[in-house]
C-alpha cells in the first residue's frame, strides 16, 4: 500500500499493483448489480410505478450506519469518558467544601452567563460603572449556544440548564465522530482517528464538556467544516464556518483555514464561484455579530472594549500569558498555577511536533489560529486549556503514537486520563473557586 497527496496535501492510500486483479472483480460484481438494479427498476416503471429519485428512508439509515460505522469506537468511547466524568463530579460535589449541588455546577461560571442570555436575551444597552468601565454584559457572548439553549429548553418537560448540558452532550459526540474523520482522513488509519478523538475527549479543560458551555458545540462544526475542506465541498464548509462563527469568535481561525483552502486547491472553473462564495459567506457571522456589538455599544470596537474592560481580556500577542507562565514556573509555585503554566509549555511542544506530522495547510492554519487566539491574550490564564479545545490536531502526533499502542493499554489508559480531567477541573471550581 502506497500513499500520494491531494489538492490540500491529504495523504490518501493507494492500492498496490497487485491487487489490481482483486479490484477489477470487485467491479465486474458492482457493474452486474447495476445491471440486476437497472432490470428491476425498468420492470417497476413498466408496471406503473414510479421509483422515488435518491434513496429511500431505510437506504439513509443504512448509509449512515456505514458511515458511523468505522467512528463508533471514538464516539461511544467519548460518551463513556463523559459518563465517568458525571460520576466523579458527583462524588466531588459531595465532598465538596463549598456548599453547591451538581446541577449549580455545571451551570456555574460561563454557563450562568450563557443560561441568563438564554433567558434574558440580551442586554439592550452597556452600564457604565463609576470608574468609566463597562460593566460586564451578555453582549460579550456569542449567539449560537445560547440560542440553541432558548429553542431545545422552551419544549415540554425540558428547561435551559438541562438543554444546555444535553446540546453540550450531543455537540461532543459529534465532535468526537468529526475529530476521528480529520485524524483518519489525514492519516489513513481508523485507530489514529479514535486515538485522536479520545485525547481530546480528555484533554486539560475538558471537564467543560459536560457542562453548560459552549466548547463542545464549535468543536463539532468545526471538525466537520475542516473534514469538508479535505473533502473540497466548499458551500458546506462555508456554511459550517459560518455557524461556528456563532458561537465563538475562534471562528475567525476557521474562515483564515478556508481562504486558505480555497486558495491552495486545484484551479477548476466550475468550482471557482463556489470556493469564494464559501469564503465570503463564512466570515459573515463573526463579523456581523461583531458590528452588531458595536452599535449596541455606540463605538465601533464595542465588543473588544467589552473584553478588555469589562473582562480583562484584550490580545497583546502572549506577554501575559508567557510572563506568568514564566512566574509561576520559576517564582510562584503555585500548584494550580504551575500547572496551567505546564500545559502551556506542552501546547507549544505539541504545535512544534505537530510540523514533523503531515498535516495539509488549511488544518495548519486553523490550529495555528486557535493557539494564537488562546495564548496570546492577556486575563483568564486558568482558561488557557479550556480555550485551547478546539485546537484538537495538537494532539494528533501523540494519537500516531498510541495508534500502535495495544487496544487494551489504551482502553485502561483513556478512562484514567478523563478521570484525572475531570477531577482536576471538578477540584479547581469547588475547592479553590476559580473559573475553568
Amino acid at each position: 500500500m502506497s500513499s500520494t497527496s491531494t489538492d490540500l496535501g491529504e495523504s490518501v492510500p493507494v492500492p498496490a499493483a497487485g491487487a489490481e486483479d482483486a479490484q477489477a472483480d470487485d467491479e465486474g460484481v458492482a457493474a452486474a448489480r447495476t445491471v440486476e438494479a437497472t432490470s428491476v427498476a425498468a420492470a417497476e416503471a413498466t408496471a406503473g410505478r414510479t421509483a422515488a429519485p435518491g434513496l429511500p428512508l431505510a437506504g439513509w439509515f443504512a448509509a449512515a450506519r456505514a458511515a458511523f460505522r468505522p467512528a463508533a469506537p471514538a464516539v461511544l468511547g467519548y460518551l463513556a469518558i463523559r459518563a465517568i466524568g458525571f460520576v466523579v463530579m458527583w462524588g466531588m460535589v459531595r465532598g465538596a467544601r463549598r456548599p453547591t449541588t451538581l446541577p449549580q455546577l455545571l451551570g456555574s461560571w460561563d454557563g450562568k452567563w450563557f443560561l441568563r442570555l438564554a433567558n434574558d436575551g440580551y442586554d439592550h444597552a452597556v452600564r457604565i460603572l463609576p470608574n468609566g468601565d463597562p460593566k460586564q454584559s451578555t453582549l460579550a457572548f456569542f449567539p449560537g449556544y445560547p440560542f440553541l439553549v432558548r429553542w431545545l429548553g422552551a419544549l415540554p418537560g425540558m428547561h435551559n440548564l438541562s438543554a444546555a448540558v444535553l446540546i453540550t452532550l450531543i455537540s461532543g459526540a459529534v465532535a468526537a465522530w468529526g475529530v476521528f474523520e480529520v485524524g483518519r482522513s489525514i492519516s489513513g488509519s481508523d485507530r489514529v482517528g479514535t486515538a485522536l478523538a479520545l485525547l481530546w475527549a480528555v484533554a486539560p479543560g475538558s471537564v467543560v464538556l459536560q457542562m453548560a458551555y459552549s466548547e463542545a458545540l464549535f468543536t463539532a462544526v468545526a471538525a466537520w467544516a475542516l473534514v469538508a475542506m479535505l473533502r473540497q465541498k466548499w458551500l458546506t464548509a462555508g456554511v459550517l464556518t459560518f455557524a461556528a462563527g456563532l458561537v465563538r469568535n475562534t471562528g475567525l481561525a476557521l474562515v483564515a483555514a478556508l481562504a486558505v483552502a480555497a486558495l491552495i486547491a486545484t484551479p477548476r472553473e466550475q468550482d471557482r464561484l463556489r470556493r469564494w462564495a464559501a469564503v465570503a459567506l463564512s466570515s459573515l457571522s463573526t463579523v456581523g455579530f461583531l458590528l452588531w456589538v458595536g452599535i449596541q455599544a455606540h463605538r465601533l470596537d464595542g465588543w473588544f472594549w467589552l473584553q478588555d474592560r469589562a473582562w480583562g481580556l484584550s490580545f497583546d500577542g502572549g506577554i501575559g500569558t508567557f510572563g506568568k507562565v514564566s512566574h509561576f514556573l520559576v517564582t510562584d509555585g503555585n500548584v494550580y498555577y504551575s500547572l496551567t503554566a505546564l500545559v502551556v509549555v506542552a501546547t507549544l511542544l505539541l504545535f512544534g511536533w505537530s510540523f514533523a506530522e503531515r498535516i495539509p495547510l488549511p488544518l495548519r492554519v486553523y490550529t495555528t489560529g486557535v493557539v494564537i487566539l488562546a495564548l496570546g491574550s492577556s486575563g483568564f490564564f486558568n482558561s488557557k486549556p479550556r480555550f485551547l479545545l478546539p485546537a484538537f490536531l495538537l494532539a494528533y502526533p501523540l494519537a500516531v503514537l498510541l495508534a500502535r499502542v495495544r487496544l487494551r493499554v489504551q482502553a485502561a489508559l483513556f478512562p484514567v486520563l478523563g478521570m484525572t480531567a475531570v477531577w482536576y477541573g471538578t477540584y479547581v471550581m469547588t475547592i479553590t473557586g476559580s473559573n475553568p
